[in-house]
């Protein structure tokens, strides 16, 4: 009997908790929906100061205000966000300048860079309404290295206030958009408590999905070597094309970086492989981040066979940089946000520092050439590890490596290259005509 008893109230739990998780499941897709739909309706401005100190945060208000009473006396009436946007991006210069006078004004000389672009905005209230996180189209405006802290507003429908103790929204602006989402919507949004506590775990949850993203694959005949075996180099394809996916899905891809003049660099490989798949072979492929701090992201990546087996693994140092600038910059929340965060992979984690041999064997020095560049103009990342291959015997076997990326080989530079073999390890350099390193690997 009691045996009975405890059947029928785990039955009833495990009835409750299914029931519960597909309810709770049904509501995080509706808000995502609602998100989705609320993106397309609304028009949000962003501006980032260049830096936390207190002068650069009042410069900071400063602007917004000039920037706001510009667009307040200079827009016409716009009929909806699509037409706020291509006016904000006709008269982009404009505004520009209208920063530009006012930092001017106020003693500094940081340049200011306008454009209107896709942002990701965390849970954010505008006096009794509250938006979720996700991507938004947003004019974003940055003061000098804009690495200090931020200001959001909507600018349409116009929800900005400007007096921040006393944080009322415009009866208008909840108005226009009361007019393009549904009651529920509205609700949600105006229900701030209720949608608050909601919405705290469905972001939790929605992080938490993020964290690890994968893609299935099949390895290909142009992948493959004599043997039927994937190539190091085309492994290195699979990371790095993971990597790219996952920024790309989230909003943070390349189109995106590049209207802000931002791009993220790889500054160093480990890998690790355990077994390379062969022609026709299913595999899935992950990435996940495991870090932030400073200029620098972290990021593990991993590939299953079709059974779940581990075929190989990887940590990666990347450097977060203004491409207009050069420079390293730090990553702001909405670069580096929807990526979440996650627990490193168990693996052997080596120090970034390759250890140079005390002698090395100058080889035969090359061109780069068109095929080797990517995107950044620069020789992508795999495509120094086929440099590397090229210089190795037949048939050498990789199963742990090490790169480090001193500097961007560009069209027209000369590699000059360098072996050494050690026992247990071969180290290649790729080097200009000075003898400056462009990369170092280290094979065993």
């Amino acid at each position: 009997m009691k045996q009975n008893r405890m059947i029928l109230i785990l039955s009833l739990l495990l009835a409750a908790m299914v029931t519960w998780f597909l309810m709770w499941r049904t509501g995080m897709e509706a808000r995502e929906r609602m998100q989705e739909h609320l993106a397309g309706e609304v028009l949000r401005f962003h501006i980032l100061a260049n830096s936390d100190s207190e002068e650069d945060q009042a410069l900071k208000i400063t602007v917004r205000d000039r920037i706001l009473d510009y667009l307040k006396e200079e827009m016409p009436e716009t009929k909806n966000a699509q037409e706020t946007a291509r006016w904000i991006r006709r008269h982009v210069d404009e505004l520009e300048e209208v920063g530009c006078r006012t930092v001017e004004e106020q003693g500094y000389d940081y340049p200011v860079n306008a454009a209107v672009t896709t942002c990701w905005f965390p849970d954010r209230t505008y006096g009794d309404m509250t938006f979720p996180s996700g991507n938004y189209e947003a004019l974003r405006v940055e003061l000098g290295d804009a690495d200090g802290h931020n200001w959001w507003c909507v600018l349409y429908p116009s929800l900005c206030f400007q007096d921040a103790s006393n944080a009322v929204v415009p009866e208008e602006g909840k108005q226009q958009l009361k007019n393009v989402l549904t009651e529920e919507e509205y609700a949600h949004m105006t229900t701030e408590a209720d949608f608050q506590i909601k919405w705290y775990f469905w972001e939790r949850w929605k992080k938490k999905e993020k964290m690890i993203y994968t893609f299935d694959s099949r390895v290909r005949y142009s992948e493959v070597d004599h043997q039927g075996t994937l190539t190091l180099p085309a492994l290195m394809n699979y990371l790095q094309d993971c990597s790219t996916f996952q920024s790309e899905d989230i909003g943070v891809g390349l189109s995106v970086l590049r209207e802000r003049k931002r791009a993220w660099l790889l500054s160093y490989w480990q890998v690790e492989v355990r077994r390379y798949p062969k022609l026709g072979e299913r595999i899935t492929v992950g990435t996940l981040a495991t870090g932030f701090k400073g200029f620098f992201g972290n990021r593990n990546f991993y590939i299953d066979d079709g059974n779940g087996d581990r075929l190989a693994c990887a940590n990666s140092i990347w450097v977060f940089m203004d491409a207009e600038a050069g420079r390293p910059v730090k990553p702001g929340e909405e670069e580096i946000a929807p990526y979440g965060l996650e627990e490193p992979l168990e693996m052997d984690y080596e120090g970034r520092k390759i250890r140079l041999p005390e002698t090395a064997q100058a080889l035969e020095p090359f061109p780069v050439r068109r095929a080797h560049i990517d995107t950044n103009e620069h020789v992508n990342n795999s495509q120094y590890i086929q440099m590397v291959m090229d210089l190795l015997p037949g048939d050498f076997p990789v199963h742990r490596l090490r790169v480090d990326y001193k500097k961007s080989a560009v069209m027209g530079d000369i590699i000059f290259p360098k072996l050494s073999r050690e026992e247990g390890r071969t180290v290649a350099e790729l080097c200009d005509e000075t003898g400056q390193t462009y990369v170092v690997a280290e094979l065993k």
